[in-house]
Parts: C-alpha cells; sequence; structure tokens
C-alpha cells in the first residue's frame, strides 16, 4: 500500500490547527526552573487576559461611583450602600488580581480566573444596582416636588373659584394626577433595599435574578405611571386656564 507523505503531513497540521495547538509555542524548550517554555508562555497570555478582565471591571466600577457622585436624589443610607458594595468589590478584584499576577501555576492562574465574573458580578449586579436604586430613588423623591404643585394648584383653583369659575374639572384632574402619582411612588417601595440585597452568590444561585428583574418590572411601571400622572396634571392646568378664561 502507497502512503502518501504530504497528505500526512497535511492531516497533522489540520489536526494541531483544530485542537488550538501552535508549532512554535510547544517546541521541547525548558527554562531552568524546569517549566516548559510552551507552558510559561500559556499561563503568561492567560494571566494577561485576566488582568484585562479586571481592569475593565475596575474602570466601570469607578464609573458607577462617578455616577452615584453625581446624583442627589439618592437617599443617604441607599449611598452608604452602594459606596460599600462599590469599595468592598473593587477591594476584591484588586487582591484577585495581585493574585493572578503573582502566581505562577497554570492550575491556580485558572482558578483564580474563572472567578472574576461569577464571584463579583460587576455588569450584572453591581452596575445594575447602582442604575435600580438611583431610579427608583428618583421616583420616591417626586413626592415633595410634586407636594408642592400640588399646593400651588389649589391655590389658583381656590382664587379661580372665587371669581366665580367653573373649576370642577380641573379638580378632578388634578385628583386622578395625585392618585397616579401616588401609584407610582408606592410601586417602588421597597424596591431599592430589595436590589441592594443582591450579591453575586444570590445572582448566580438564580433568586438574585429574579429580584433584578422584579425591580426593573415595577421601575418601568412605576415611571409610566408617573409620566402619566405629569400628562394628567398638564391637562388639570390646561382646564383650570380654560375656566378661568370662560368667567
Amino acid at each position: 500500500m502507497r502512503i502518501r507523505l504530504p497528505r500526512i503531513i497535511g492531516a497533522l497540521l489540520v489536526a494541531g490547527l483544530t485542537l488550538g495547538f501552535a508549532g512554535p509555542a510547544f517546541a521541547q524548550t525548558t527554562t531552568t526552573d524546569g517549566t516548559d517554555t510552551a507552558t510559561r508562555i500559556d499561563v503568561e497570555n492567560a494571566k494577561d487576559r485576566c488582568v484585562q478582565a479586571v481592569d475593565r471591571r475596575l474602570d466601570t466600577l469607578a464609573k458607577a461611583q462617578a455616577r452615584l457622585d453625581e446624583v442627589d436624589f439618592v437617599t443617604e443610607s441607599h449611598v452608604a450602600t452602594l459606596e460599600s458594595i462599590i469599595g468592598r468589590t473593587d477591594s476584591g478584584l484588586r487582591s484577585l488580581k495581585d493574585g493572578i499576577i503573582n502566581s505562577e501555576d497554570p492550575r491556580e492562574v485558572r482558578k483564580l480566573c474563572l472567578t472574576i465574573a461569577p464571584g463579583y458580578r460587576v455588569y450584572l449586579v453591581v452596575v445594575p444596582q447602582v442604575r435600580l436604586t438611583a431610579a427608583a430613588d428618583r421616583i420616591s423623591s417626586a413626592d415633595e416636588r410634586i407636594a408642592a404643585l400640588t399646593a400651588r394648584f389649589d391655590e389658583a383653583v381656590a382664587r379661580a373659584k372665587e371669581a366665580g369659575a367653573d373649576v370642577s374639572e380641573a379638580v378632578a384632574l388634578r385628583d386622578r394626577a395625585v392618585e397616579q402619582f401616588a401609584t407610582a411612588m408606592s410601586g417602588v417601595e421597597g424596591v431599592a433595599d430589595s436590589v441592594l440585597a443582591v450579591t453575586p452568590a444570590g445572582f448566580n444561585e438564580g433568586p438574585g435574578a429574579v429580584t433584578l428583574d422584579n425591580a426593573r418590572a415595577a421601575i418601568r411601571t412605576s415611571a409610566e405611571q408617573m409620566r402619566s400622572g405629569w400628562e394628567t396634571g398638564k391637562a388639570a392646568v390646561q382646564a383650570l386656564k380654560d375656566a378661568i378664561a370662560a368667567v
């Protein structure tokens, strides 16, 4: 049987590429500590990729903290909790990064790298915690502004009524707007606290992910109610203007 040498060589090359092996990386060269060069190169490449992954998350945490510093409607207790979460996550990632850099054991490097995402959940937990808490607190903090606007509206209604204007439609719309605002704010009650209680471990196990999804849904519904309230409020103002013009 004739065996074609070129075909065998080609098959071996294809097999090597399929398995992701590169010729030069697997040269049988050893370093002074007895580690073969290929393994050392693979470890260093893995470490570089893992360090980059950690650095991206550290940068994201810094941006999340900057965003938190910009807003003024997040409650003091929630700010304190978020800063604690961000700080704890940042510290843990930096420690993990040092461990990756200092390790020369391929198995340990792999083990450490595999903890980056599930161990800290920067993108799936920490960032959503900042955003969702801010969104929930923003809706909750609208009560003082709404109360002030409602008081001014009621004063205008009283003056218009004294002037003989029919303010019944304006008052009915005002009451509906207040009801919509109340529904919106009650819809996010306790949402921020539930979000802040989520941990990476809880997210990985499932309940934490459900909690965040429920929070998103609640905030979305409340935001829609708030928009409806503002639209109804504008309609109430217009109705009052029309009533005054008709006198």
